[in-house]
């Protein structure tokens, strides 16, 4: 099995479908999930979208691409949790 796991300071990929086999890779270095951000997480085809502290994160199984990094100031606080929250319900 296959798991992503996010903490504010980073994104994880946990496979393994034992206890003793499980095994964690880090998929980025700074681009997490803000507590309180989870209602931001959305499955878009196969690939993982959220927002992070930074901007729009996506995940394509193997890396984790910041979508508005350096694109949008103030995106975060202005516009980003409210659709993610309000439009793509987990």
């Amino acid at each position: 099995g296959e798991l992503i796991v996010f903490t504010e300071s980073g994104t994880y990929r946990v496979t393994g479908s034992r206890a003793n086999q499980m095994r964690k890779a880090k998929l980025a270095t700074t681009e997490g999930l803000k507590n309180g951000n989870h209602k931001s997480i959305a499955l878009v085809g196969n690939n993982l979208v959220w927002v992070s502290q930074s901007g729009i994160c996506f995940n394509n199984g193997n890396s984790v691409t910041n979508l508005t990094q350096g694109r949008y100031e103030n995106f975060i606080d202005n516009f980003a949790v409210t659709f993610f929250s309000t439009f793509i319900p987990i």
